[in-house]
């Protein structure tokens, strides 16, 4: 059972932790249960006249199949949900009502209903309000790894066993797939023709993955264009006038999808059903032999963040095709532990080895605020902390592992408050709930 203070959302002094250009301090374990009420035959625990803003947050333990979910509005703890696996990463669902949990050694993605979700109903959005529950559905795949978003659906790229003779593959699901349950959960999955470690990207009715040839080895090296055919795709073309050796991480917007590459970065524009290729080259600051391996996207803009080595960021702007450093620490730059961009794509949030957590503003990469000592015991080895974006409020949150609490951050005022202790290690964690675009 976890426990949560009914009134960390009061930031009171003796729980909170309030920093703009200061330290955190410890929080309390002192603290009560709070429980939901039981849903009635009545009411089938809807809420229906209370839109729920403030949404949800799924929290991973740290080496325990055990998830948790926090409502956020209310100040408690709502479920409690043994897991199959302890999940390797967590994720949330296009439209933001599920928690995908990813169990790459278990070869399969579990899912948490997080109890919030919207209908169109005429003349108005209603939404509704329950209390979560575990699905019994599983998407199964061998090894599933990289989960990439877009335009309301979302591929599961499993990188398959070279060992037992499973090649990758790639499934489609979406809030309203997940919701249909087993028999509906795959909207389109396509194999391929080896086992690697990629990903995929959904387009529309096309859809973008990492290829790499049957006699190769290693990761792969090309992106390949697929069009969805019903519930398959059909492999278009390989971009093969744009290499992408070493090809690893990836990110999307309206119209480009980056992919990290060991010599640079490529890009795919869309315009309406037509897909160009193009590349450009590592920047000159990289250092040693360091390569651009994550990428961050956004739907509001059509820059990308590009993670490098342990410590190095970079601005890749496809349209004036261009990859300049981002210069994120005024001081020598440790190592990067989390880094996320706030649902407006206004903030880029970014915190190092030491515990300083940055707030960067987009426009021009200058830190707006520093926080040092936000997480004041790092850990040594993983798991490392994880940050969760509201995409509802200017908010997200912070897993303090070592000392057994989240931090919420408030955007629209630069403020940390570590004021939610728990009685676990939290890893990696997930905001669930109605997105600020659906009200």
């Amino acid at each position: 059972m976890v426990f949560l203070n009914q009134k960390w959302l009061m930031r009171a002094v003796t729980l909170a932790c309030v920093a703009t250009l200061a330290a955190c301090g410890g929080g309390s374990s002192d603290v009560d249960i709070v429980q939901p009420p039981p849903a009635t035959d009545d009411d089938h625990g809807h809420d229906h006249d209370h839109e729920p803003v403030a949404g949800r947050l799924v929290v991973a333990q740290a080496g325990v199949a055990q998830v948790h979910v926090l409502d956020l509005e209310h100040a408690r703890l709502l479920q409690s949900f043994n897991v199959d696996d302890v999940p390797s990463a967590v994720h949330a669902s296009p439209d933001h009502r599920y928690a995908l949990l990813v169990q790459r050694t278990r070869n399969q993605v579990q899912f948490v209903d997080g109890g919030l979700w919207q209908e169109d109903h005429g003349d108005h959005q209603h939404p509704y309000a329950e209390n979560p529950t575990l699905l019994a559905s599983r998407l199964t795949g061998p090894a599933p790894t990289h989960y990439v978003a877009h335009a309301r659906e979302a591929a599961v790229f499993f990188d398959g066993d070279a060992q037992s003779g499973e090649n990758a593959a790639i499934a489609l699901v979406s809030d309203a797939s997940i919701d249909a349950g087993q028999a509906g959960l795959v909207l389109a999955e396509q194999r391929l023709d080896t086992a690697h470690h990629g990903l995929a990207v959904p387009r529309g009715d096309h859809l973008l993955a990492s290829w790499r040839a049957p006699d190769a080895r290693g990761l792969p090296d090309r992106v390949a264009l697929y069009h969805r055919h019903g519930d398959h795709f059909h492999l278009e073309k390989t971009f093969d006038e744009a290499l992408c050796p070493g090809l690893h991480g990836g990110g999307t917007s309206i119209h480009y999808t980056v992919f990290g590459c060991s010599d640079g970065v490529l890009i795919v524009r869309e315009e309406p059903g037509v897909f160009t290729a193009s590349k450009l080259p590592n920047p000159p600051g990289l250092s040693g032999s360091a390569r651009i391996g994550s990428i961050i996207g956004s739907t509001h803009d059509e820059r990308f963040v590009g993670l490098a080595g342990p410590d190095q960021l970079f601005e890749i702007n496809p349209a004036a095709g261009t990859v300049l450093p981002i210069g994120w620490s005024d001081s020598q730059p440790a190592t990067i532990r989390a880094q996320a961009m706030d649902a407006a794509g206004e903030h880029l949030l970014v915190l190092d080895a030491l515990g300083t957590l940055r707030i960067l503003d987009t426009h021009d990469w200058r830190a707006k605020v520093v926080i040092p000592s936000a997480i004041a015991a790092m850990p040594q080895e993983a798991p490392f902390p994880a940050i969760a974006i509201s995409a509802a409020e200017d908010r997200a949150w912070l897993s303090d592992p070592q000392a057994n609490r989240l931090c919420t951050l408030d955007l629209a005022v630069a403020e940390l408050h570590c004021d939610i202790p728990l009685n676990f290690s939290p890893t990696g964690l997930v905001w669930l709930g109605i997105a600020e675009h659906e009200h």
